[in-house]
């Protein structure tokens, strides 16, 4: 059995295409942004989302699953399906079997959406954070975290979630 598996459909330009599931430290990290964002959202409008909610595109041909996302407002696309199309944050976790399709087919994708203004990668192998951020210029800004003493701030949602929160529990040796 491969150490990761398929877990999730994702619908991209008129094709299903399988999405393999991340490692156990994927799914740590990823409900450990969840339970941090939650707990610190003051604003009644922003809600944070698991994987369980899908993001579709403005054009409507592709939907995707996110690790995480906050929304402020949510805009419901549909309900009974779990579908939003206006993330401010959009967070994904990386693995070995992720990595390339986050960073290489979602992330152009994700640049361009009307609602994002930070676009967050974490590694699931080590302590280190890439954080996009829209700027009011329209340009998007770049900025890496890799001690667990630092914070990724989230501004356009106004959190802050300490990297030692963000990583608790993981286990790099494995």
């Amino acid at each position: 059995m491969s150490s990761a598996t398929a877990d999730r459909l994702e619908y991209v330009d008129g094709k299903v295409e399988i999405v393999v599931g991340g490692s156990l430290n994927h799914a740590i990290i990823s409900a450990n942004f969840l339970v941090q964002a939650q707990r610190l959202l003051a604003n009644p409008s922003a809600i944070a989302f698991s994987s369980e909610v899908k993001l579709v595109t403005p054009e409507h041909r592709t939907y995707f699953h996110p690790d995480g996302m906050i929304a402020c407002p949510v805009n419901v696309v549909n309900a009974a399906q779990g579908v939003i199309d206006n993330p401010t944050v959009i967070l994904e976790v990386l693995s070995d079997a992720t990595e390339a399709r986050d960073r290489q087919f979602k992330l152009p994708i994700y640049l361009r959406l009307p609602s994002a203004r930070q676009i967050v990668y974490v590694s699931s192998n080590e302590p280190y954070v890439e954080r996009y951020t829209l700027g009011e210029d329209g340009e998007w800004r770049f900025a890496i975290y890799s001690d667990l003493a630092d914070s990724l701030e989230l501004a356009s949602v106004g959190i802050t979630i300490p990297l030692e929160e963000l990583y608790a529990r993981v286990d790099f040796e494995v």
